[in-house]
């Protein structure tokens, strides 16, 4: 009876309706995504350390733990904003649990490994190499670059909030953390290539 009455009103059934809104808001998620970020090129950034590291390590055990640390920039970066669009614009969330942002804070992390192996030298490379269990935040302190000191205090800023509290944040909150993150992305594949204007 009531899928007649929607053919008879032409009306779309409403799981059309929900999955075409899914979609839109996937869509919207990938476009906002490639607007903040594409021009940057992640999956060559990607694939390029990958290549140093499978020149550098001989145990295929440790390059692949290695190679797994380095993928996924631009995925997780879309999983986070199609679900802070959910909560935002469809939802009209004025709140939302801060745990939301983690995507975005692995997506940083994941470009601080790429950063790290781009610009480290032999020695740092292979110190990493030899470490590669634990996180590269920590031998990144060890390389002299002022911009890379602030990138650094503030991924450990915000991957505490993301994965290690949980509390209520407003969306607006949301919003500039995610803004912030797409800036330390660009910022740190300014490190990898500088500008010529610089």
């Amino acid at each position: 009876m009531i899928p007649l009455l929607y053919k008879i009103f032409r009306i779309k059934l409403p799981t059309n309706v929900l999955e075409e809104k899914a979609l839109d808001i996937q869509a919207n998620a990938e476009s906002y995504v490639q607007k903040q970020i594409g021009y940057l090129r992640i999956h060559e950034l990607e694939r390029s350390a990958t290549t140093r590291i499978r020149e550098k390590c001989h145990n295929d055990y440790i390059y692949e733990e290695i190679r797994k640390k380095l993928l996924g920039t631009n995925e997780l970066l879309q999983y986070g904003q199609t679900t802070y669009i959910l909560y935002s614009d469809f939802l009209k969330e004025t709140l939302v649990a801060s745990s939301l942002l983690q995507p975005f804070s692995n997506a940083v992390e994941i470009m601080m490994y790429i950063t790290f192996i781009h610009i480290a030298n032999d020695v740092q490379l292979r110190l990493f190499i030899e470490n590669s269990s634990k996180p590269v935040s920590y031998l990144m302190d060890n390389i002299e670059n002022k911009s890379l000191k602030v990138i650094l205090q503030d991924y450990r800023r915000m991957r505490n909030l993301a994965a290690h509290t949980y509390q209520l944040i407003s969306i607006e909150a949301a919003q500039s953390f995610i803004l912030r993150t797409y800036e330390n992305i660009q910022r740190m594949e300014l490190i990898i290539n500088p500008s010529e204007d610089m």
